[in-house]
């Protein structure tokens, strides 16, 4: 499964939102926020995938939503981001993405 490549790409796109969006003190929080999502609402549910764990901790969701609720991006709900659509609630990103069983080459874009 090559997470990776879509969390470096995902980071690649996000980048330069993040400098403009993020001061250092943002950037740790934000951080901090993901590695929490991820032990208490993806891997505490049963979700053990190592490669769907770390994609979920490096992917920043924050640059995905609206700089008004920018401090909700890691809870543990969907988010509205415009026009009428949500970004989905980590925990069903992290079992949709478990749930395809991938084996490695495969690349996934969740929209």
């Amino acid at each position: 499964m090559k997470l990776s490549i879509i969390c470096t790409i995902f980071a690649g796109l996000a980048l330069p939102l993040t400098l403009f969006a993020d001061t250092a003190g943002d950037a740790l929080a934000f951080k901090t926020n993901r590695q929490a999502m991820v032990a208490q609402q993806i891997r505490a549910r049963g979700i053990s995938d190592s490669k769907v764990l770390n994609a979920m901790e490096q992917v920043p969701r924050h640059v995905f939503v609206p700089g008004d609720i920018r401090s909700q991006a890691y809870a543990d709900h969907p988010l509205p981001i415009g026009e009428g659509q949500t970004i989905s609630q980590p925990y069903i990103v992290a079992l949709m993405t478990e749930s395809l069983g991938l084996t490695g080459p495969e690349k996934v874009l969740e929209i």
